[in-house]
C-alpha cells in the first residue's frame, strides 16, 4: 500500500512546523520547564545555537512549500521527490559541517541553514515549474 502525495506532503508540512517549534521551545526553555533561570542560561550554546536557533529561525520556508506540494500533480511531486532527496543531501552535509558560532568570516549555523532551505525551495519551485510546462507540452 502506498500513501498518496498529499499525504506525505501533509506530513513533510507537519513535520517542519514542529521543527520551528522544538526551536523555538529550545529557544526559550522556560516556557515548557526545561529550564528554571530566568536568564534562559540553562542550556548550553551547542543546543542553543547549533539546533535551536537554526530550527527556528533558518527553517521558516519549509511548512509552506511543503503545503504547496500538497497541490501538485501526483507525477509532479514523484519526479520532486527523486530530485528532492538528491538535491537535499549537499545542503544537509553543508549544514551538519558549519559552526555553531560564526567567527569573522565564517557564516554560523543559522545563516547556513537559512540559506541552504532556500537555495533548495528556489531550486524545487524551478523544477516543479520544469516538469509542469513538460507535461503540458505533450
Amino acid at each position: 500500500m502506498t500513501m498518496n502525495h498529499r499525504v506525505v506532503a501533509g506530513l513533510l508540512c507537519l513535520i517542519a512546523a514542529l521543527g520551528i517549534l522544538t526551536g523555538y521551545l529550545l529557544l526559550h526553555p522556560t516556557i515548557v520547564g526545561l529550564c528554571t533561570d530566568p536568564n534562559n542560561n540553562c542550556l548550553s550554546e551547542f543546543w542553543r545555537y547549533g539546533v535551536a536557533k537554526p530550527l527556528f529561525w533558518g527553517t521558516q520556508w519549509l511548512p509552506f512549500f511543503f503545503f504547496a506540494l500538497i497541490f501538485v500533480r501526483k507525477e509532479v511531486f514523484q519526479s520532486w521527490w527523486k530530485f528532492g532527496a538528491l538535491f537535499a543531501i549537499l545542503p544537509l552535509l553543508l549544514i551538519i559541517v558549519s559552526p555553531p558560532l560564526g567567527e569573522m568570516f565564517t557564516p554560523d549555523r543559522t545563516l547556513i541553514t537559512e540559506r541552504m532551505v532556500q537555495l533548495f525551495v528556489i531550486a524545487s519551485a524551478i523544477f516543479i515549474g520544469w516538469k509542469y510546462w513538460r507535461i503540458s507540452k505533450r
